[in-house]
């Protein structure tokens, strides 16, 4: 689950570098694009109102709304639990469609729509791992929650340094837990690197929206594969509560006999 949650990370990483170099707009960055909105306010009050800058802060905005909403509707729990009560395959295919549409759309603005529309699916699909709150699109509260977490454990440790005492089981225990937060958030921000970097790399031999095909084609296949990973575990279930129904007919009929 971690694996895919960094999966995931690198994914948006790709799609937002490609989104900005071909369109020059951030598809992730809804802080950006809130405060985009309230610059253009502002230059409605002195005079210089761009309707464009609004419009497509606005316009970004809405999508990644709309994206997390969809995730709603197809995952009704906060965190990852692959057990066959969550559609992530058909929402990890959705993505992969939103992307592949960007990728052909014509266009600037309605194609970066799509893509920020696809992160908001994607940020929304896990958001809480190891106690960890998860976000693949962006790494602003990646950074935030490292640095707090690390601050966490810092103090245990300077705590008992000046009391000369060693740690006992419950401060083990807390920092055994931030410790394996801090590698859930670490791999997170690691791979959002190397996503862009993948990003820009792809970019560069595949010129143009069609570089959005490589983190299609990854979320794409992702979702087909917890498809028969479902498909696969139902069967066990279902094998596997069979038997247990033959094991109680057999005996009941010993019983009888």
């Amino acid at each position: 689950m971690t694996g895919f949650g960094w999966c995931l990370a690198a994914c948006a990483g790709a799609a937002n570098v490609i989104a900005f170099k071909n369109w020059g707009l951030y598809a992730s960055h809804v802080t950006g694009s809130t405060s985009n909105i309230a610059f253009s306010l502002e230059g409605y009050e002195q005079g210089e109102f761009t309707n464009q800058t609004l419009r497509e802060a606005c316009s970004l905005v809405f999508s990644f709304l709309v994206g997390a909403y969809a995730c709603g509707l197809l995952i009704d729990k906060n965190q990852v639990h692959f057990n066959g009560k969550a559609f992530y395959g058909l929402a990890l295919i959705l993505e992969s469609a939103l992307l592949t549409a960007a990728a052909f759309i014509p266009g600037r603005l309605v194609p970066a729509c799509f893509v920020a529309t696809a992160c908001g699916l994607q940020n929304a699909m896990c958001t809480s791992h190891f106690g960890a709150i998860v976000r693949t699109t962006h790494v602003t509260g990646t950074m935030t929650d490292i640095g707090s977490t690390m601050g966490r454990i810092s103090m245990i440790y300077l705590r008992k340094a000046c009391r000369c005492t060693p740690l006992n089981a419950i401060e083990r225990a807390e920092i055994g837990v931030d410790a394996r937060k801090l590698a859930v958030l670490g791999g997170l921000w690691t791979f959002y690197l190397i996503g862009g970097l993948i990003g820009i790399y792809v970019e560069n031999i595949i010129p143009g929206p069609k570089a959005l095909l490589l983190p299609a084609s990854v979320t794409g296949s992702a979702g087909l594969f917890y498809l028969d990973y479902i498909k696969k575990m139902e069967k066990d279930r279902f094998a596997a509560d069979l038997k247990e129904a033959q094991d109680a007919l057999t005996h009941m009929n010993l019983g009888c006999c």
